[in-house]
């Protein structure tokens, strides 16, 4: 993982944990992402956007401060 930005210690250990890393993740085409969260958020799902799929580069994660 390549972390850049402001990312704290207690930040890389959350999202490193599998206790808290689970959940269900959908991919879908970006154009169509707000709409199925609002969808999914009116039915009582939590969802959120979490990221973006973007070209590989020399590191196989990016984790930007948030």
């Amino acid at each position: 993982i390549a972390w850049s930005g402001d990312v704290s210690d207690s930040q890389k250990d959350i999202l490193a944990d599998p206790q808290t890393a689970g959940g269900l993740l959908i991919a879908v085409d970006v154009g169509k992402a707000k709409d199925i969260v609002l969808k999914l958020n009116n039915r009582g799902v939590s969802a959120a956007v979490i990221g973006s799929i973007v070209k590989r580069s020399d590191k196989y994660i990016t984790v930007e401060g948030f």
